[in-house]
């Protein structure tokens, strides 16, 4: 009896764009570190930061931008993966079938604890469950964890620079406008520190490859009063996203070199 498989894999659309391009396969390799960044703004500023140019992949550059930089001596690679966890799931599968041994994400977070303000940073260790992605990769009662070295990579990162950060849970959903305020109360109750859309996916997809993964959260927005309070159009938060956040990345690829 045959052993049961995925019909579409990402080293079948690598092989194809592959022949297409009339390209060796070896011409799409990136590096072992990879940085997703949700922000096309901070992306361009880790660009400057990095000296990066772009590379040759799976897709055009206007689309899924993938760079290759510089971080002293470790070779990187950054890219734009697009939002929300079935596109960010599949972009990492394909930067792990193109050689990505490390990625680290880079977005925002809603804060529901009182304490937690704009600007401060949540390293989430463990997402709740509330997308529909991870299930495909681990079963529905299994946790998704961080890997423990990249949390602590990021938690000396933001000692360095002197920012307020927050460690634990973070709860992942696919529906924006469906953070139910029953729900939120009791995540808040749980100690549940914000809502966002892609960790648990990043994380189940890095257990089932067996890869590094870590993500890196700035408060946007606030759900703590159980009201919607939106802070991305601040200058503290605008300041967090293109200044706070690549010096954080920076020091934490330093440590990971």
């Amino acid at each position: 009896m045959l052993r049961d498989y995925p019909i579409a894999t990402p080293e079948i659309l690598i092989e194809g764009k592959a022949r297409a391009s009339g390209l060796s396969i070896e011409a799409f390799r990136v590096p072992e570190i990879v940085v997703m960044v949700y922000n096309k703004s901070e992306l361009q500023r880790l660009v400057e930061i990095t000296k990066a140019t772009v590379m040759n992949w799976l897709f055009s550059s206007d689309l899924y931008p993938l760079y290759r930089g510089r971080v002293e001596k470790q070779e990187i690679g950054l890219v734009f993966p697009g939002w929300g966890a079935p596109t960010v799931a599949a972009r990492m599968e394909e930067l792990i079938a193109c050689g990505a041994k490390i990625i680290l994400a880079s977005g925002a977070v809603g804060a529901f604890q009182p304490k937690i303000e704009v600007a401060d940073y949540i390293i989430p260790t463990e997402a709740i469950r509330g997308e529909g992605t991870s299930q495909y990769y681990l079963p529905k009662k299994a946790k998704v964890t961080a890997d423990l070295k990249i949390v602590k990579v990021f938690e000396e990162a933001c000692e360095e620079i002197k920012v307020k950060f927050f460690t634990g849970q973070v709860w992942t959903t696919d529906a924006i406008y469906r953070e139910m305020k029953s729900q939120v109360k009791r995540l808040q109750r749980q100690g549940v520190l914000g809502v966002e859309m892609e960790t648990a996916a990043i994380y189940a997809v890095a257990k089932f490859r067996k890869i590094q993964a870590g993500c890196l959260l700035r408060v946007s927005d606030s759900l703590a009063n159980l009201e919607w309070q939106m802070q991305w159009w601040s200058p503290k938060y605008k300041e967090a996203a293109l200044e706070t956040s690549p010096k954080i990345l920076v020091e934490a690829l330093k440590l990971l070199s």
